[in-house]
């Protein structure tokens, strides 16, 4: 995630750059999570029209057998 910062000082504006890498788990760590809690799963591509095409993807849990 990236954050842009504009930041005034007396007469002087300047802005700052930080970027974040968001996400509470690695995606190897979601992957066993969800196998471990009896789901088969799988990441999926996730396509927004905010996001850059191919960049984003999505963790899903499929019930065995279903």
């Amino acid at each position: 995630m990236d954050f842009a910062y504009v930041l005034r000082e007396g007469d002087s504006v300047r802005t700052v750059h930080d970027r974040h890498v968001e996400g509470l788990f690695s995606r190897e760590v979601w992957l066993r999570l969800i196998a471990e809690a009896g789901f088969q799963a799988k990441r999926l591509p996730y396509d927004h029209s905010e996001f850059e095409p191919g960049s984003s993807e999505v963790f899903l849990g499929l019930k065995p057998g279903g």
